[in-house]
Parts: C-alpha cells; sequence; structure tokens
C-alpha cells in the first residue's frame, strides 16, 4: 500500500467517524464562532490530499 493511499484512507475514516458523531452542529458551532482553525496537509497543492483538506 503506498503512502498517499494510506493517508487518503485514513483521512477518509477519519472525517466519517467525525462526521457521523452524535454531538449537533449547532453545538460546534459555539464553540468555533470567532475562531479561525487552520488545516496543514503536509502535501504539494493541487493534489488529492489539499483536496481533502479544503473540503
Amino acid at each position: 500500500m503506498t503512502k498517499k493511499l494510506w493517508y487518503t484512507l485514513v483521512t477518509t475514516a477519519l472525517s466519517l467517524a467525525i462526521c457521523t458523531g452524535g454531538v449537533p452542529v449547532s453545538a460546534q458551532e459555539t464553540f468555533y464562532k470567532g475562531k479561525t482553525i487552520r488545516i496543514i496537509a503536509g502535501f504539494p497543492s493541487g493534489g488529492g490530499v489539499d483536496a481533502e483538506a479544503r473540503l
């Protein structure tokens, strides 16, 4: 399994785990309101990891 495929699978699994969590979106909205979230993808722009990070 290549490194890129492994990162893609892990990122997808984490995204699904977070999105299907049971916490209402409104509860998260009050916590993150006014804050900046920075996602650092250690790969060049235009690739699959970049697209997933932006999604």
